[in-house]
Formats: C-alpha cells, structure tokens, sequence
C-alpha cells in the first residue's frame, strides 16, 4: 500500500487560484501547474512530476525549523523532513540521520 501511495502521490493534481501561489508555506513544482506544502520539500516521497521537490534547496531556508533535520551533503546543505530521520534508511553522507542523538536546524 505505501508503494502505491507514493507512487501515484505525484500524480494527484489540484488546481489553485493564482492569488494562493504567493503564499510563503506553498512550493509550485517545475514546469507544473501543481503546488505543494513546503512542509513535503525533502521528505522522500517524490509529489512533483520530476522529483524536483526531493531535489529542492530551499528546504534549508524554510522557518519550519523543528521539522528539519540538517546536515552537510558534501559541499552543500540538506535539510530533510523529520519523517525521513531515524527510518533506516541513510540519506546523510555520513549516516547522522540515522543516530538516535539528532541536531534540529
């Protein structure tokens, strides 16, 4: 059930009205009309057609501060959602998100 839940996650589609697109909680995936949550940038579930929200650099700059995990990616920094800590699956270089003594942003 999980497998087909993200697998047809990104498909889903709701129109908005243009006026909620300046919202500061909202992220329009790349040459899509469809917008998400902020709140799903990084969370390893990919909701844009071209897994740009998994991608995203803006995570980092969001100020849903105790919903990030953060971390060094070899150059650069990633910030991922809280869901994808501690879930067995290593998406740090060094493996920090799967220790129990997690660092918020």
């Amino acid at each position: 059930m999980n497998y087909l839940y993200k697998l047809f996650r990104k498909c889903s589609n709701h129109n908005q009205p243009s006026s909620i697109l300046n919202s500061s909680n909202l992220y329009q995936c790349i040459n899509s009309s469809k917008i998400i949550s902020q709140y799903r940038l990084v969370d390893g579930v990919e909701d844009c057609l071209h897994g740009d929200d998994e991608s995203s650099t803006e995570s980092c700059l969001l100020k849903n501060f105790n919903h990030r995990f953060k971390f060094d990616q070899g150059k650069n920094e990633k910030c991922l959602t809280r869901s994808c800590v501690l879930d067995s699956q290593p998406d740090c270089l060094d493996g920090s998100d799967e220790k129990e003594q997690l660092n918020k942003v």
